[in-house]
């Protein structure tokens, strides 16, 4: 199928996109995947600081819910591509962050839009509390505007892997999924 076919079919489609930048995205796109069940019409791309502008951009204009996400890592080389791409970000979209992300501060002065962020500490919008490590697996509560949900994962992970399935969850539930449900699938996905 030629290009001009796809961005006119994309263009009437208007599907959710998600751009992950940062390392690991993935394993967290199967994760999203996962939880979203197969009738996931969600497009999802790992990008890095040296993408194709133009192309990102078209797809983030013709999206009926953009979502920018961003994991923490500390390469400052392509900032300059990201926080234009961050000021020209629709204010329909959101923008997810690692509140410990080294560029935040920045991204957030050029955002035109809503921002979460997520983290282990109680400054975030959605974090984590009461992480227990077992033989079975790992247990913790997730808090997010309010309410606070158990989660359970048959895997004994570290904080840092927390601290992504925070990204995870917080991108499921501005796609309109449930934390209840979020936590039933991540219960039984094979990490």
């Amino acid at each position: 199928m030629n290009k001009f076919l796809q961005n006119l079919i994309f263009s009437f489609r208007k599907p959710p996109i998600v751009v992950i930048f940062g390392p690991g995205c993935e394993h967290l796109i199967k994760i999203i995947s996962h939880i979203a069940g197969p009738e996931n019409k969600i497009l999802m791309i790992c990008a890095d600081s040296n993408y194709r502008k133009n192309n990102l951009e078209f797809l983030i204009k013709k999206s009926s819910l953009p979502i920018l996400v961003f994991l923490e890592n500390n390469n400052s080389s392509g900032l300059e591509n990201i926080l234009s791409l961050v000021k020209n970000f629709s204010h329909r979209g959101f923008i997810v962050s690692d509140k410990n992300f080294s560029n935040f501060r920045k991204i957030k002065n050029e955002a035109q839009c809503r921002v979460f962020t997520f983290g282990l500490s109680n400054e975030a919008n959605i974090f984590a509390t009461d992480i227990n490590f077992t033989e079975e697996g790992t247990n913790f509560k997730i808090n997010y505007g309010g309410n606070i949900v158990p989660f359970w994962i048959k895997k004994k992970t570290e904080e840092k892997e927390i601290n992504a399935l925070l990204a995870v969850i917080l991108i499921s539930v501005l796609n309109g999924i449930n934390l209840v449900e979020i936590s039933q699938a991540l219960r039984n996905f094979n990490f």
